[in-house]
């Protein structure tokens, strides 16, 4: 579901200090967007509650661009720009981006007459580089920008991991004859820090990250060739040719935390090395401009020893194929509701038995239902019989809704593993063509019922039930005949059957 935003670009340029997570001093808070400081209400303050860093929304975002609006009497913030929205509730947790749940690290609060959020969902959800000095009781925020791409290097054997260093650095003769230590021209390490389960470095200048792994004990480490840490780092407490120094990780039992250090002078390395309690997979990215780069190395992936091992080529159970299909919510669990009132459980149902039906009639293929009724199916459950069975595949229909913006509108698919997304894009190819609404696009999303699946899986979002015009053809026989047709079509590809 789009973001509001484009670019996910969370960075931390100075550690989090002992005295991280006590309240904010009154009176002296700013907020810096793009280096213009924000105008704040009368007694209205950064917090920091609970060890979270909590900001004014409205402040925020209105110099964006965006629109909020504040429902009293239901104490719901609603963030709104183009066609995606944000819903945040007073003393909830859940927020709804996009009509879908997201979890926040703390809730949001009111003082003053003002609604405060997380600084960390701002730079999630909105795309903003943020960066809270917590010395000065600063926020400062930067617009996205776009990323580079990462080129990854073969690991180099490793030496001792922090071998003290004290050679000179070397000079270099420059074309008018004079010398210049060549450290001058280094990349820089300007910060560090973890969040998110994400390793995040911010570096100045040119170079790039090697990331390799090591065991007993197991580690990640980062290696930045032609580098340097920068005099700022760590807000200028690293002293001498050599620093050394490690960052507390809280709240991430894999992680034992992070050290780091000048690896070597000539040539002149930084090493930053991950400790883990486990075997951790990763990915590791760029996000930034040219010259200003956040290197990211993303430990948000599952174990290796949970993934389940997903086959190229769907399961077969005696030579025929079973497909299970999901028709979202159900009982007690009615979805979201359509603009008419009308409920989410009931089109996903007649939807999910137009399409069992067509696939009824193909040779060599099975079908079961998670539910064929008015049943109340666990979401843990649903996947689970997906798996038990061995299914080739596993299909999740639903209708999508934002009733505080009517506007909304299309269709989008999502997947979880990186082996369904082929299953996600034939399958929107078609449901796009046969809806004929908004192209929404084929997105990642961490979903339970897609993660727990062992198989190929992708979860169908229609349309939205909350769109006046959508919800009317939705609701039709003659749309529903068509869409379950185009899905049996996608499906059939993927299978590679005639």
């Amino acid at each position: 579901m789009k973001k509001v935003g484009f670019l996910l670009l969370f960075v931390i340029l100075l550690f989090l200090s002992p005295q991280y997570g006590q309240a904010a001093s009154g009176g002296n808070t700013r907020i810096l967007l793009d280096g213009v400081q924000l105008s704040l209400p009368d007694k209205v303050e950064v917090e920091i509650i609970n060890s979270s860093v909590m900001v004014p929304i409205r402040v925020i975002v209105e110099n964006l661009g965006f629109d909020v609006n504040w429902d009293k009497q239901t104490r719901k913030v609603t963030i709104t720009k183009e066609d995606t929205i944000v819903e945040l509730a007073i003393g909830s947790k859940a927020a709804i981006v996009d009509g879908t749940e997201q979890l926040l690290i703390a809730a949001p609060v009111i003082h003053s007459d003002t609604s405060l959020v997380p600084l960390r969902f701002i730079s999630e959800t909105m795309g903003l580089k943020v960066v809270w000095d917590n010395q000065t009781k600063e926020v400062a925020i930067a617009s996205p920008i776009v990323a580079p791409p990462v080129i990854e290097q073969e690991p180099e054997p490793p030496a001792a991991e922090f071998p003290d260093t004290t050679e000179t650095p070397s000079e270099t003769t420059l074309p008018d004859g004079s010398t210049n230590p060549s450290h001058a021209r280094l990349a820089t390490v300007d910060g560090i820090g973890f969040d998110s389960n994400r390793l995040m470095i911010a570096i100045t200048g040119s170079t790039v990250p090697n990331v390799f792994t090591m065991s007993d004990p197991n580690r990640i480490v980062i290696d930045i060739p032609n580098a340097k840490f920068a005099d700022t780092f760590g807000n200028g407490q690293l002293l001498g040719t050599s620093p050394t120094g490690q960052l507390e990780v809280k709240d991430y039992p894999d992680v034992k935390g992070v050290r780091y250090s000048l690896f070597s002078n000539s040539p002149s390395k930084v090493r930053i090395v991950i400790d883990l309690n486990v075997v951790k997979s990763y990915t590791v990215y760029n996000e930034g401009e040219h010259g200003a780069a956040l290197f990211i190395v993303d430990l948000s992936a599952p174990d290796p020893a949970s993934v389940p091992v997903v086959p190229p080529v769907p399961i077969e159970s005696n030579g025929r194929k079973l497909i299970v299909l999901d028709a979202g919510h159900g009982g007690t669990d009615p979805g979201t509701t359509g603009i008419s009132g009308k409920l989410e459980k009931h089109f996903n149902l007649a939807l999910t038995l137009k399409v069992e039906a067509l696939l009824r009639q193909i040779p060599g293929v099975d079908v079961v239902l998670t539910r064929s009724d008015d049943t109340f199916i666990p979401l843990g459950d649903r996947a689970v019989i997906a798996n038990n069975l061995q299914a080739a595949l596993f299909i999740s229909l639903h209708g999508n809704s934002v009733l505080s913006s009517p506007t909304v509108r299309g269709t989008e698919t999502l997947y979880y593993n990186d082996s369904s997304k082929p299953l996600a894009n034939i399958l929107h190819r078609h449901l796009l063509a046969a809806a004929g609404f908004k192209d929404r696009t084929v997105k990642y999303k961490s979903l339970k019922v897609l993660r727990d699946a062992t198989m190929p899986a992708a979860l169908l979002e229609i349309g939205f039930l909350s769109n006046a015009e959508e919800e009317s053809i939705m609701h039709t026989e003659e749309f529903q005949n068509r869409v379950a047709s185009a899905i049996v079509t996608g499906i059939k590809e993927y299978l590679g059957l005639p």
